[in-house]
């Protein structure tokens, strides 16, 4: 069902879009959805490594099932937040947007900005060392 309705935003949102943005949103949703799937009622970590300009932050977070991450406004604390962080800068007309995927989890590994009519505003955000909570002994899912 969750599917259903997120492809018909889609196409809704399609209407009126470049075929590149076309393109785009279409990866973004299947990654989405692949990654709801696997995601579903698990607890998990990952490290968040955000790089604007020459500055370079990190930090580490757990998300938890049913439970959205308190966040000041613009900080992502969740694959669902990095999601949405992604999808607003890909509306932005100013931005370009490059996403990479994990292709096993579907989350976002990269997701890069520019906005090429502004100093310094180019910023990275990298997902490392993701991890179900549950499979804490085995390897971490980043490739």
């Amino acid at each position: 069902m969750k599917s259903i309705i997120s492809l018909l935003i889609t196409v809704i949102l399609l209407a009126g879009c470049s075929r590149s943005l076309d393109s785009k949103i279409e990866d973004m949703v299947a990654a989405k959805n692949q990654w709801q799937e696997v995601s579903y009622g698990r607890a998990y970590r990952f490290d968040l490594e955000t790089q604007i300009g020459p500055s370079r932050v990190s930090r580490s977070y757990e998300a938890m099932p049913g439970r959205d991450s308190l966040s000041q406004a613009d900080e992502v604390t969740s694959i669902k937040a990095l999601f949405n962080a992604a999808f607003d800068s890909l509306k932005d007309s100013e931005s370009e947007v490059d996403v990479k995927y994990d292709e096993q989890y579907g989350y976002p590994v990269e997701v890069s900005i520019t906005k090429p009519n502004r100093v310094d505003a180019n910023m990275t955000i990298t997902v490392k060392a993701l991890m179900f909570v549950e499979d804490a002994s085995m390897s971490t899912a980043e490739k």
